[in-house]
Formats: C-alpha cells, sequence, structure tokens
C-alpha cells in the first residue's frame, strides 16, 4: 500500500519543519512527499527540500490548487492531505494502512483535528470555535452515508483512493482556501454511501491563528465559503439564529468582563467575521445565507 501524502504550502516557514518532522517520524512511511508551492518568498522550499520533498509549483496560490497539482503528480495508491502546519502522531499513516487491509472496498478515511497546546488565548478560542462550534469529531467509527458535518472529512486529516479522487475531479477550485474539503467529501458520499470511513483514532494536531486579525480573517472566509457550499449542496436561502444569539451574548460579555476582555474580544472577532464573511458571499454569490 503506497501513501502520497500532499502538503500545500505559502510562506509556511514557521510550522513546516514541524509536519515534515513528523511525517518523518511516521511507522508506515510516506511513499512519496508532496509540497504543492504556492510561490512562497520565505524560507519554505528550504525546509521541504532538506527533508527530500518532492516540490511542485502552485501558480494558483490556494490551497485547493494546490492539493491537486499535488495530486496530479502523486503516483501513489492512496492520496493522503494534511495541511503545513499540522503535527501527525507517528501512527497516522500505519493506522490509514491498517484500516484499508481490513476493508478493501473504502474509498476514503479521515480522522479528528485536534488543537495543539495554544500558544496564547487567542488561539485557544480559534480552537474551540472550529472544534466545538462548528465540525462534529464523534469517538466512535463511522461508515458515513449522509451528507453532513458529523464526522467530516477535512483536508488537514484526509485520504482517498487515487483513482476515485481523479473520478471525482479533485478539489473544486472556486472554492480557493475553504470548503473545498467538505464540497468534495459530500460529492464522494453521493456517489459512494458507506464506502467512507471515519476513524476516531487517526487524528492529527493542528495551528490555529494566535492573532485577533488572522482569526477575524479566516471567519470571514468561512463564511464566504460556507455560501459557496450552500449554493451547490443546501439551496439558496439558509438563516441561523444561533449566530445573533453568540453574537449577542458575546457583546454582553465584552461589556460585563472586563477582566476576560482578550478572550471575549476575540470570540466577538470570530463571530462578526464570519457573519460578515456570509453576508458578503451571499451577495457575490446569490443566494441568502444569514
Amino acid at each position: 500500500m503506497r501513501f502520497s501524502v500532499i502538503v500545500p504550502t505559502r510562506n509556511s516557514a514557521a510550522t513546516l519543519q514541524m509536519t515534515l518532522s513528523s511525517l518523518r517520524q511516521q511507522i508506515y512511511p510516506p511513499y512519496e512527499l508532496i509540497i504543492a508551492d504556492g510561490r512562497s518568498t520565505d524560507a519554505t522550499r528550504a525546509i521541504a527540500a532538506e527533508f527530500g520533498a518532492q516540490i511542485v509549483d502552485n501558480l494558483v496560490i490556494h490551497a485547493a490548487g494546490g492539493r491537486n497539482r499535488g495530486a496530479a503528480v502523486a503516483t501513489g495508491d492512496w492520496l493522503a492531505f494534511t495541511d503545513s502546519d499540522c503535527q501527525l502522531p507517528p501512527n497516522w499513516l500505519d493506522t490509514a494502512y491498517k484500516l484499508v487491509q481490513a476493508d478493501s472496498a473504502l474509498i476514503a478515511l479521515a480522522g479528528p483535528l485536534r488543537a495543539l497546546p495554544p500558544l496564547n488565548e487567542i488561539e485557544k478560542v480559534a480552537g474551540d470555535a472550529l472544534l466545538s462550534g462548528v465540525l462534529q469529531f464523534p469517538t466512535e467509527r463511522l461508515h458515513l452515508f449522509e451528507r453532513s458535518l458529523r464526522g467530516a472529512f477535512i483536508t488537514a486529516n484526509v485520504f482517498y483512493r487515487r483513482d476515485i479522487f481523479s473520478v471525482l475531479g479533485g478539489f473544486d477550485e472556486r472554492f480557493a482556501n475553504y470548503a473545498e474539503d467538505i464540497d468534495l467529501f459530500w460529492r464522494a458520499i453521493a456517489v459512494n454511501p458507506g464506502l467512507l470511513l471515519y476513524e476516531p483514532q487517526l487524528y492529527v494536531e493542528h495551528r490555529f491563528p494566535t492573532t485577533v486579525c488572522q482569526l477575524f480573517w479566516k471567519w470571514y472566509q468561512y463564511g464566504i465559503a460556507s455560501c459557496h457550499l450552500q449554493r451547490r449542496h443546501l439551496g439558496r436561502l439558509r438563516l441561523d439564529r444561533a449566530h445573533y444569539r453568540r453574537l449577542a451574548a458575546a457583546f454582553a460579555d465584552l461589556a460585563t468582563q472586563p477582566d476576560k476582555r482578550p478572550t471575549n474580544t476575540a470570540r466577538l472577532a470570530q463571530i462578526v467575521g464570519h457573519l460578515l464573511g456570509k453576508y458578503c458571499g451571499s451577495a457575490l454569490l446569490g443566494v441568502v445565507n444569514l
């Protein structure tokens, strides 16, 4: 069983060594390691070269394009996708190997995302917002039949059989940096229900934004990405009142808890960024996602 590990990068020098070091320590080694680099201007390419990675140019820069460029040159049986700010446990590929050996009918595998120990309170807020507020990572193994975010297949930690990835057409590059993974996941479920496996032991650890500006911008992009998902999969109209209850609570906490101002400011930035992204995405894509 040959795993081609694909990592998109752009100016990832601060975290890439962590990711590649963890890949070097795999019990079951990758067949090939492919770095799809989006015109980095820092030491990203030099670090990748130090680890013997195959470097391919990602001229469109965004992550969806990088993953597709990496997949285009991969020769393994399976494509293993992760991100340049992830740390993989030593048994990551070994766990995937055993799952595939046990069930040859599988066409895709994924597992949960976990937060690395946060560097500051903002990173803790950022991790909690995604891992507890949006994505759903159960503690039990699941064969997936229906489109949802339960056991979500995210590109920080997902495996696709290479031939199936090709049949599905890879990642839709209109999504650019966000939600291209959920779109492919849902398209795969539509044509192969029950052949996608979520395994809670197949986990990776991830860094999150450490500044309020980074947090705001990431959730703004998530908001736009949710509009792309809605337009393609969910219909033209969606209203989630929970966003506005969280917004009201965040304003109240900021006003009444001066001792927790940094934490509450980060939470407010996350919510406002997400809502603004939804508003802009709605206007750009002709949907109502509020």
